[in-house]
């Protein structure tokens, strides 16, 4: 079995992001979709939050399954 992820924050979900999506769908037989940023929203950068940007995805693909990448704010939280 064949399987794929794509990370990304999708802020938002563009044509770009779709297009990708679907040549994964077809090339795959599992594709997981990682969020990324996922416990930002309402700012400059991230205006979605994560179970907005989750819906936007599986309206276009409902078959993929979505999940969020907790975040980690500082240099110390990653070495651990």
């Amino acid at each position: 079995m064949s399987n794929a992820c794509f990370l990304g924050r999708f802020q938002p979900f563009h044509q770009g992001h779709y297009k990708v999506v679907e040549k994964y769908r077809d090339e795959f037989e599992q594709l997981k979709i990682v969020v990324g940023s996922s416990g930002k929203s309402r700012e400059t950068d991230n205006p979605l939050s994560f179970e907005e940007r989750k819906e936007i995805i599986q309206t276009c693909f409902p078959e993929v399954t979505v999940e969020k990448l907790e975040d980690m704010e500082s240099d110390e939280e990653w070495a651990e």
